[in-house]
């Protein structure tokens, strides 16, 4: 789709539960952990009422972010934490290293340029998805 709008999208296994807020933060998510462990999300302060001495952590979801909570384990993963321990999973730079191919390096016969003139702009437009 051209656009995307507003979403606070919350996932939940039974053991982990999260939340992630589309690629713009066009909708907000805060949450609070309270000092007794409970962690309360919504799109709107003061959907419940706390009182403000009760509250450990007040903070908000924020674009390209991840909010994650281990129930079994009881804690609240952190973003780095959780994308750091994805990103060592697999050797994903020696991969790279050893299998890129440069497209300078790439044997094409009768490589052709096309010569794209103006009247061609809404044909490139809905091929980059742009809304004309």
């Amino acid at each position: 789709e051209p656009w995307d709008g507003p979403a606070s999208i919350l996932f939940s296994d039974g053991d982990i539960m999260g939340a992630v807020l589309d690629r713009n933060g066009l909708r907000p998510s805060r949450y609070y952990i309270t000092k007794d462990g409970n962690l309360i999300l919504s799109s709107e302060v003061g959907a419940l009422e706390i009182d403000p001495s009760e509250i450990a952590v007040k903070e908000r979801l924020r674009p390209g972010k991840m909010l994650l909570v281990d129930t079994v384990k009881g804690r609240v993963i952190d973003d780095d934490e959780l994308k750091e321990s994805y990103a060592a999973r697999q050797p994903y730079g020696e991969w790279l290293d050893s299998n890129l191919v440069k497209l300078s390096d790439l044997k094409i016969p009768n490589m052709k340029v096309e010569d794209h003139k103006y009247g061609d702009k809404k044909r490139l437009m809905k091929a980059f998805g742009y809304t004309y």
